[in-house]
Protein backbone atom coordinates (compact mmCIF):
# COMPACT_ATOMS: atom_id res chain seq x y z
CA UNK A 1 0.00 0.00 0.00
CA UNK A 2 1.27 3.44 -0.89
CA UNK A 3 2.43 5.59 2.00
CA UNK A 4 1.18 9.16 2.29
CA UNK A 5 4.56 10.55 1.18
CA UNK A 6 4.58 8.26 -1.86
CA UNK A 7 1.09 9.44 -2.85
CA UNK A 8 2.19 13.06 -2.47
CA UNK A 9 5.29 12.39 -4.59
CA UNK A 10 3.26 10.65 -7.29
CA UNK A 11 0.91 13.62 -7.43
CA UNK A 12 3.55 16.37 -7.23
CA UNK A 13 6.40 14.96 -9.32
CA UNK A 14 4.66 12.60 -11.75
CA UNK A 15 1.14 14.09 -11.83
CA UNK A 16 -0.35 10.64 -11.28
CA UNK A 17 -3.40 10.48 -9.02
CA UNK A 18 -3.58 7.52 -6.67
CA UNK A 19 -7.28 6.95 -6.35
CA UNK A 20 -10.26 5.94 -8.47
CA UNK A 21 -11.63 9.36 -9.31
CA UNK A 22 -13.37 9.56 -12.67
CA UNK A 23 -12.00 10.73 -15.97
CA UNK A 24 -8.27 10.86 -15.27
CA UNK A 25 -6.38 9.23 -18.12
CA UNK A 26 -4.52 6.96 -15.67
CA UNK A 27 -4.49 6.45 -11.91
CA UNK A 28 -2.46 4.25 -9.61
CA UNK A 29 -4.56 2.30 -7.14
CA UNK A 30 -3.97 3.38 -3.55
CA UNK A 31 -3.41 -0.25 -2.52
CA UNK A 32 -0.59 -0.55 -5.05
CA UNK A 33 3.06 -0.80 -4.13
CA UNK A 34 5.34 1.99 -5.35
CA UNK A 35 6.48 1.62 -8.97
CA UNK A 36 10.14 1.89 -9.91
CA UNK A 37 11.34 5.00 -11.76
CA UNK A 38 11.40 3.01 -15.01
CA UNK A 39 7.81 1.86 -14.43
CA UNK A 40 6.74 5.44 -13.70
CA UNK A 41 8.30 6.54 -16.98
CA UNK A 42 6.33 3.79 -18.76
CA UNK A 43 3.08 4.94 -17.16
CA UNK A 44 3.72 8.55 -18.15
CA UNK A 45 4.62 7.54 -21.68
CA UNK A 46 1.49 5.39 -21.95
CA UNK A 47 -0.61 8.32 -20.72
CA UNK A 48 0.91 10.59 -23.37
CA UNK A 49 0.39 7.94 -26.05
CA UNK A 50 -3.27 7.48 -25.09
CA UNK A 51 -3.96 11.21 -25.14
CA UNK A 52 -2.09 11.83 -28.39
CA UNK A 53 -3.77 8.87 -30.06
CA UNK A 54 -7.38 9.35 -28.92
CA UNK A 55 -7.88 13.13 -28.56
CA UNK A 56 -8.02 15.98 -31.05
CA UNK A 57 -6.43 18.53 -28.69
CA UNK A 58 -3.83 16.46 -26.83
CA UNK A 59 -1.72 19.40 -25.70
CA UNK A 60 -4.68 20.89 -23.80
CA UNK A 61 -5.13 17.65 -21.87
CA UNK A 62 -1.42 16.97 -21.34
CA UNK A 63 -0.83 20.42 -19.83
CA UNK A 64 -3.41 19.80 -17.09
CA UNK A 65 -2.07 19.15 -13.60
CA UNK A 66 -3.72 15.73 -13.82
CA UNK A 67 -4.57 14.88 -17.44
CA UNK A 68 -8.26 14.03 -17.71
CA UNK A 69 -11.25 14.10 -20.02
CA UNK A 70 -14.88 13.78 -18.99
CA UNK A 71 -15.48 10.98 -21.49
CA UNK A 72 -12.38 8.93 -20.72
CA UNK A 73 -12.65 5.38 -19.40
CA UNK A 74 -9.92 5.74 -16.75
CA UNK A 75 -7.28 3.02 -16.54
CA UNK A 76 -6.39 2.12 -12.95
CA UNK A 77 -3.04 0.37 -12.56
CA UNK A 78 -2.05 -1.73 -9.58
CA UNK A 79 1.33 -3.20 -8.68
CA UNK A 80 1.84 -5.81 -6.03
CA UNK A 81 0.00 -8.40 -4.01
CA UNK A 82 -3.29 -6.55 -3.48
CA UNK A 83 -4.71 -8.52 -6.44
CA UNK A 84 -4.85 -12.29 -6.17
CA UNK A 85 -2.68 -13.11 -9.21
CA UNK A 86 -0.09 -10.37 -8.93
CA UNK A 87 2.69 -11.54 -6.68
CA UNK A 88 5.13 -9.04 -5.20
CA UNK A 89 6.00 -7.17 -8.40
CA UNK A 90 3.20 -8.13 -10.77
CA UNK A 91 1.01 -5.57 -12.50
CA UNK A 92 -2.66 -5.52 -13.44
CA UNK A 93 -5.23 -2.96 -14.57
CA UNK A 94 -8.93 -2.23 -14.65
CA UNK A 95 -11.20 0.22 -16.42
CA UNK A 96 -13.53 2.63 -14.66
CA UNK A 97 -16.59 1.14 -16.39
CA UNK A 98 -15.97 -2.49 -15.40
CA UNK A 99 -18.87 -3.53 -13.20
CA UNK A 100 -18.74 -7.35 -13.38
CA UNK A 101 -16.26 -10.12 -13.92
CA UNK A 102 -12.75 -10.01 -12.51
CA UNK A 103 -11.96 -6.73 -10.79
CA UNK A 104 -8.53 -6.53 -12.43
CA UNK A 105 -6.89 -8.04 -15.50
CA UNK A 106 -5.12 -10.41 -15.68
CA UNK A 107 -7.28 -12.75 -13.67
CA UNK A 108 -6.13 -16.14 -12.43
CA UNK A 109 -7.71 -17.78 -15.50
CA UNK A 110 -5.42 -15.98 -17.98
CA UNK A 111 -2.78 -18.19 -19.54
CA UNK A 112 -1.70 -16.12 -22.56
CA UNK A 113 0.58 -14.44 -23.31
CA UNK A 114 1.86 -15.91 -20.05
CA UNK A 115 0.20 -16.75 -16.77
CA UNK A 116 0.22 -13.91 -14.23
CA UNK A 117 1.97 -12.13 -12.69
CA UNK A 118 2.60 -9.77 -15.61
CA UNK A 119 5.15 -7.02 -15.98
CA UNK A 120 3.93 -3.49 -16.58
CA UNK A 121 4.93 -3.78 -20.23
CA UNK A 122 2.81 -6.92 -20.62
CA UNK A 123 -0.15 -5.06 -19.10
CA UNK A 124 0.34 -2.08 -21.43
CA UNK A 125 0.59 -4.43 -24.41
CA UNK A 126 -2.62 -6.16 -23.32
CA UNK A 127 -4.47 -2.84 -23.09
CA UNK A 128 -3.36 -2.15 -26.68
CA UNK A 129 -4.21 -5.59 -28.04
CA UNK A 130 -6.98 -5.73 -30.61
CA UNK A 131 -8.39 -9.16 -31.35
CA UNK A 132 -5.24 -10.93 -30.26
CA UNK A 133 -2.95 -8.71 -32.34
CA UNK A 134 -0.77 -5.83 -31.14
CA UNK A 135 -2.14 -2.43 -32.09
CA UNK A 136 0.20 -1.00 -34.72
CA UNK A 137 0.23 2.56 -33.35
CA UNK A 138 1.21 1.25 -29.90
CA UNK A 139 4.03 -0.82 -31.38
CA UNK A 140 5.25 2.26 -33.26
CA UNK A 141 5.08 4.35 -30.07
CA UNK A 142 7.24 1.85 -28.20
CA UNK A 143 9.81 1.81 -31.02
CA UNK A 144 9.93 5.62 -30.96
CA UNK A 145 10.68 5.54 -27.20
CA UNK A 146 13.34 2.80 -26.86
CA UNK A 147 14.88 4.14 -23.65
CA UNK A 148 11.55 3.79 -21.87
CA UNK A 149 10.42 0.47 -23.36
CA UNK A 150 13.73 -1.39 -23.64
Amino acid sequence: MLAKKQIERLRKVYKIPSNDEKYYIIVLASDSTMPTKKELKMLLSYREYAVRHFYRNPDRILTMDFPADSGHNTVTFLKGPAWQTNGKNGWCYRRLTWTSGPYYCPSSSVSKPTPPPWTLLQVLDHINDIGGKPYEKWETWKKEHPKIFS
